[in-house]
């Protein structure tokens, strides 16, 4: 998963199937989500080297930090029934890199 500000990368993660990840400290702004999915991930390469599908959430997510509250935002990676995020393909040559 990565985060991207205007046209910057900002944090990216990887998740491993069936886990979960804490992204803290994340600078207030408003930021795009990608992802991409697939099998036998090569750290090296740094993709999937099998059926690779390349995301982004159509809706972007506003961080912001006062001395009271903070944004806090959970994300699932796969379709959940009853979930409210649309997402849309991104071809591999626009996916953040």
């Amino acid at each position: 998963m990565t985060l991207v500000r205007g046209k910057s990368k900002a944090i990216s993660v990887y998740v491993r199937a069936r886990s979960t990840a804490n992204v803290r400290d994340v600078r207030d702004g408003t930021y795009r989500i990608y992802f991409t999915t697939g099998y036998r991930f090569s750290t090296s390469k740094g993709r999937f080297a099998r059926s690779a599908v390349y995301q982004r959430f159509n809706d972007r997510l506003k961080f912001a930090t006062t001395s009271r509250q903070y944004s806090i935002w959970t994300l699932t990676l796969n379709p959940v029934k009853g979930g409210n995020a649309r997402t849309s393909s991104v071809n591999p040559k626009d996916f953040p890199a």
